[in-house]
């Protein structure tokens, strides 16, 4: 023992410096007490690295072996299993490593899950180091340890929901086949499983991105079923025309479900509903100001008409009736607002009436069948607990935009290096300053592009980086300069190369935030 504590302290200036201003021989021994837990930790700390390094190779061994494919996984030999539970618990007994055993733990996350996942007697027995080490294991949500025994956690995976192979290509059609055919107590109880086709990556992080993704096609412009305020492209009401699909009902029922799940998974999707979406869903009245944003020609119509002069309305000179004409796909088509309508001409005394008629007409009537089918897939998710209008009733447009769309502020580069720690780099090395030099110098969608390929998070909580479940790493990539940086989504982890130059940083940042890499070039 005395020739290890000398090899563990040799050249360790600190400790030689403590040995020397020793006073008496009782400090002595509780130094020396300290040193031989000292001794005692170190290398129960590498043997975890050791065994967990081990686990995550043969992990690889056997995809490479049976294909990425393969729902093959490797288990903890019983033995080996129930010592490294052993040695945890023990280096869990001095609180003043438990960030070294963190950082270690994070490293080598797949092999922790397993080790959780594989747990059975030990369940009962660890759940309190479990229930604190929970942020380094992919196993999140209702599969995480603690909500049950081991074999409830077993079953909660066999009954996860899963959205697999997912085709980026077809990415949109795909999950609409997951989820549509799934039933509304399965999405609710169970745990979402997301993997997109010939990629390995699986995790949180995969579910975020899936989530943004799947939610940006729905609600491209392009698919007709959502059209943007004019003046405001993140927030969408209901496209009328949508008619033209055979199948936008069953799509509005999906993106009711997509919206309802993105809620209670707390993935900000970046997507906003203008205000007249909000209150039908709400089951609040539309007024005239309510319409200024989807439809700007119409409310600044109305406002001219209503203040005109009542003698020249009652004049009949606008020639106004209780119709409303629209021009679908090139088809002109006349709608009577009230039976006769097209006979009755709008004066002074029924103008009120007309104009509510009118906005009732654009915002509701013609779009009743689209909503009743996306409020069905809202509600199937809200369970049976609560109702969609309950659901509303306290919320106000601007509570449901940070809900679900997240800020929509510029993204404050200071706080995120704030809330950014490193691994292999210190705060003062060249590629870290380069670094944080290149993102201040980006476009804010290109910002918010480098989050998403870092993290799968592209818009942020309202209160930014203090928001996240947890902070941000860069990590020291061992790979070549030549490579580009990659990620481990789940865990908000930035493989960085280490590259020579400010020019070489900034080049390859900007492979990485091109629209194309952004989305699924990193890991889990």
């Amino acid at each position: 023992m005395a020739n290890v504590l000398i090899e563990e302290i040799a050249g360790d200036e600190q400790v030689l410096s403590h040995t020397s201003a020793m006073k008496n021989l009782a400090e002595f021994k509780i130094f020396w007490s300290v040193l031989r837990a000292r001794v005692r930790w170190r290398p129960l700390l590498r043997s975890v690295n050791d065994w967990m390094a081990m686990f995550e190779t043969s992990l690889l061994l056997l995809r490479q072996q049976h294909g990425s494919s393969s729902s093959a996984v490797p288990k903890w030999t019983a033995s080996l299993h129930s010592v490294v539970w052993a040695v945890l618990a023990e280096l869990d007994a001095w609180p003043d490593i438990h960030e070294m055993v963190g950082d270690t733990l994070e490293v080598h996350a797949t092999a922790v899950t397993a080790l959780v996942l594989s747990a059975g007697r030990e369940l009962s027995q660890n759940i309190r180091w479990i229930t604190r080490h929970r942020d380094v294991s992919r196993v999140r949500g209702a599969e995480a340890p603690g909500h049950g025994d081991a074999a409830g956690i077993r079953r909660r995976q066999r009954r996860a929901t899963a959205a697999r192979d997912a085709h980026r290509s077809r990415l949109l059609s795909d999950s609409f086949g997951y989820i549509a055919l799934a039933t509304p107590r399965a999405l609710r109880a169970a745990a979402l499983v997301v993997a997109f086709k010939h990629e390995q990556a699986a995790g949180p992080g995969v579910v975020r991105e899936w989530f943004c993704l799947v939610c940006q096609a729905l609600f491209n412009p392009c698919l007709v079923l959502f059209s943007p305020c004019p003046h405001d492209r993140r927030r969408f009401f209901i496209n009328p025309t949508s008619v033209v699909d055979p199948l936008h009902l069953q799509y509005f029922k999906f993106a009711g479900r997509m919206i309802a799940l993105a809620l209670r998974h707390k993935i900000h999707v970046g997507v906003l509903f203008d205000r007249t979406l909000f209150l039908q869903l709400a089951g609040r009245p539309i007024t005239l100001d309510d319409i200024a944003d989807p439809d700007p020609s119409l409310h600044a119509s109305c406002k001219k008409i209503l203040e005109m002069d009542p003698t020249l309305v009652d004049s009949d000179v606008l020639g106004l009736r209780f119709i409303r004409e629209v021009d679908v796909l090139g088809l002109r088509t006349v709608t009577e607002l009230f039976p006769g309508g097209k006979d009755t001409s709008v004066n002074s005394e029924n103008l009120y009436e007309y104009i509510n008629l009118l906005i009732q007409d654009s915002f509701v009537n013609c779009t009743r069948r689209q909503l009743g089918h996306f409020a069905e897939g809202f509600s199937s998710m809200l369970g049976e607990t609560i109702s969609q209008t309950a659901f509303f009733e306290s919320l106000n447009v601007e509570d449901f935009d940070e809900m679900l769309g997240g800020s929509k502020d510029s993204i404050d580069v200071k706080q995120w290096r704030a809330h950014t720690h490193h691994r292999g780099y210190k705060e003062n090395d060249g590629q870290v300053n380069w670094f944080w030099k290149v993102v201040e110098s980006m476009t804010v969608e290109q910002q918010r592009r480098l989050l998403f390929f870092w993290t799968s998070v592209k818009h942020l909580p309202s209160d930014g980086f203090l928001g996240l479940d947890c902070r941000l790493f860069i990590f020291r990539a061992s790979s070549s300069r030549d490579h580009l940086p990659t990620s481990q989504t789940c865990f908000y982890h930035l493989n960085l190369p280490a590259y020579t130059s400010l020019s070489m940083m900034q080049s390859r940042l900007q492979m990485v935030v091109q629209e194309h890499v952004s989305c699924g070039f990193g890991a889990s």
